[in-house]
Parts: structure tokens; C-alpha cells; sequence
């Protein structure tokens, strides 16, 4: 990993992920690339399955630009191996 963002790139806003068998929860659990577009399909409250969509470039640019600083100790190691 050479990147981590500080703040979540998917958090629960909408309604229907707020209120649900599990309240507040949205959870990724496939992506699909399509050209520069990236499909998200995401558990929301544990009751629907919703998509969000992204411009790849863009978001590697805000994951980019949103990371933690490097050597700081939070973000990724310098080595897993």
C-alpha cells in the first residue's frame, strides 16, 4: 500500500444507509473498472446494495492528495516483507 487516506472515501449519508438491519454501515464488496470509470458496489445498513462511480484518475489523485504523510507512522510501512 502506498497510500492511505486520513478520512473514509464511502461513509453513510443517505437514508438508506443510515437506517437498516445494521444503522450507519455502508461496505464495499466489489469494483469494477469500465474505461476510466470505476463501479463501486457497496452493502448499505445490511438491507440494499448500492453502486457509487468515480473518475479513476480523479480519485487515485484525491487518495493521493488526502494520504497520510509519509514517515509519519500512520500510513503505510515502509516494508511489509
Amino acid at each position: 500500500m502506498l497510500h492511505r487516506t486520513r478520512d473514509y472515501l464511502l461513509a453513510p449519508s443517505a437514508i438508506y444507509e443510515r437506517v437498516g438491519d445494521v444503522p450507519n454501515v455502508c461496505f464495499p464488496s466489489s469494483a469494477v473498472i469500465e474505461g476510466d470509470d470505476l463501479r463501486l458496489y457497496y452493502g448499505a445498513a445490511d438491507t440494499c446494495i448500492a453502486i457509487a462511480e468515480a473518475r479513476l484518475q480523479e480519485l487515485v489523485g484525491f487518495v493521493k492528495a488526502h494520504s497520510f504523510e509519509p514517515g509519519s507512522g500512520q500510513g503505510a510501512p515502509e516494508s511489509a516483507f
